[in-house]
C-alpha cells in the first residue's frame, strides 16, 4: 500500500501496516524515492510496444464506442508526491494536486467516475505515512479538496493509522484498512464522504489491503489465516481471502507461504490479482500473480524478475496496469501494463529524473 503506500517495506510489515507497496530507499532524489538509474534497454524498447497497444483509450476507439481510458497515478516530477492523470503512453499529462505542503498519494478513482479519493500526509512524509495520513477526496479535474477523514480518524474514528481506501462499485462505499489505538489493522466501510464507518472484519489479526468484488456482495483482502499459529507481526503468514460485506464466510484463496498483498478482483469478477513475495528482506523480488475466485494454483502474470507491485485491472479486465522498477535496490519506479494471460508485459513510463507509482485505469466519465 500501498502501496504502494516509504519506509522500508520489512519494517512497515513487521509493524502489521497494511501497505503492500514496496518502500523505496530514503535518500532518493527529488525528496525521497528510488536512487536514479537508466531503465533496461527492455524498457526502452517496450514503450514503442505501448504505443502500438490497440487497447490505447484513443479518440478513434471512444468514436468507435470504447471509452476513453486515462490512468492515474503518483509522481515525484514536482518535487515531492502529487498525484497525475495521463493517457495509456504516459502522455497527455494533466497534474491535479499542487500544495507543496502536503504529499499526496494513493489515488483511486470513483467506478462513476464522480470523484477520486486520496490521501495527504505533511510535506516531507513519504507516502504510506498512515499515521500521519489524513483522507481526502476531489473531482476528476482536480478541483474541490474536501477532506474526508483527519489524521487519528479526525474525531470520528479513534484510529493511529488508516490507508489503503477503495471504492464501491456503484460509487457509495469505501472499504478501507484502519488501526483502532491499541489495537490491530481491521476492515472498515464508511460511506462515500467517510461517514458512518464502521469495523467488519472480526478476528483478532491484522487485515490488509480492501477491495470490494464487482457486484459489491464481497471483499477481497489480506491476512493471517485462521490457523496460524506465528507471529501476528510476521507478515509472511499473509494470505488473500475473501469475506461478505459484513465480515462473515470467509474464504482463503491462496496457500503458499508466501507474503501476498494488494489483491483486486477482475471485473468479471472470476479472477483476483496480487502481488507475491517469498520474504521479506527490504528488497526481494516482487512478482504479480492471479488467483481464481472458486479456488486453484495461482498463475504468475509479471516474474518476480526484480520488483513490481499494486497490479490494477483495466475495465474491460484484459490487461492490467502495475508499477515496477529496474533493479532492486537503485533505479526508478515506473509504470508498466500485461495483458491478463502474461503476455505483452511492456513499459508506459520510461523516466529517470523521477519514480512513477500507484498507477490506476479508469475510464473517462
Amino acid at each position: 500500500m500501498q502501496h504502494p503506500d516509504l519506509v522500508v517495506l520489512a519494517t512497515l510489515l513487521c509493524l502489521g501496516c497494511p501497505a503492500p507497496v514496496v518502500a523505496p530507499p530514503a535518500d532518493d532524489v527529488p525528496a525521497d524515492d528510488d536512487d536514479s538509474a537508466t531503465p533496461d534497454d527492455d524498457d526502452a524498447n517496450d514503450d514503442d510496444d505501448a504505443n502500438d497497444d490497440d487497447d490505447s483509450g484513443s479518440a478513434d476507439d471512444d468514436d468507435a464506442g470504447v471509452p476513453e481510458l486515462r490512468l492515474v497515478f503518483v509522481s515525484k516530477r514536482s518535487g515531492n508526491w502529487q498525484i497525475y492523470t495521463s493517457d495509456l503512453e504516459g502522455g497527455d499529462l494533466v497534474q491535479l494536486t499542487f500544495d507543496a505542503a502536503w504529499e499526496s498519494w494513493w489515488p483511486r478513482v470513483a467506478p462513476d467516475g464522480s470523484r477520486v479519493v486520496f490521501y495527504r500526509s505533511p510535506q516531507g512524509t513519504d507516502y504510506a505515512a498512515y499515521e500521519q495520513a489524513a483522507l481526502w477526496s476531489m473531482n476528476l479535474d482536480g478541483s474541490d479538496e474536501t477532506l474526508l477523514i483527519d489524521v487519528g480518524g479526525g474525531g470520528a474514528y479513534d484510529w493511529a493509522e488508516q490507508g489503503v481506501a477503495n471504492w464501491s462499485p456503484d460509487s457509495a462505499s469505501l472499504v478501507m484498512a484502519a488501526r483502532p489505538t491499541g489495537g490491530r489493522w481491521q476492515v472498515w466501510i464508511t460511506a462515500a464522504d467517510g461517514t458512518g464507518g464502521a469495523a467488519i472484519s472480526t478476528r483478532y489479526t491484522t487485515y490488509s489491503d480492501p477491495a470490494f468484488s464487482p457486484d459489491g456482495t464481497r471483499i477481497v483482502f489480506v491476512a493471517h489465516p485462521e490457523d496460524w499459529t506465528g507471529s501476528l507481526f510476521d507478515a509472511t503468514g499473509w494470505e488473500v481471502h475473501t469475506m461478505n460485506v459484513d465480515g462473515t464466510d470467509e474464504q482463503r484463496l491462496t496457500f503458499d507461504d508466501r507474503r501476498d498483498a494488494d489483491p483486486q478482483y477482475s471485473p468479471d469478477g472470476l479472477e483476483i490479482a496480487y502481488e507475491s513475495t517469498s520474504w521479506l528482506i527490504p528488497w526481494n523480488p516482487w512478482d504479480i500473480r492471479a488467483v481464481a475466485v472458486a479456488g486453484g494454483t495461482p498463475r504468475v502474470l509479471a516474474p518476480a524478475d526484480t520488483i513490481s507491485t499494486v497490479p490494477r485491472w483495466a475495465p474491460d479486465g484484459t490487461w492490467l496496469s502495475f508499477y515496477h522498477r529496474a533493479e532492486l535496490d537503485s533505479g526508478r519506479w515506473n509504470l508498466r501494463r500485461v495483458d491478463r494471460d502474461g503476455t505483452n508485459n511492456v513499459a508506459i513510463t520510461s523516466d529517470t529524473d523521477w519514480p512513477n507509482i500507484e498507477v490506476e485505469v479508469y475510464a473517462v466519465p
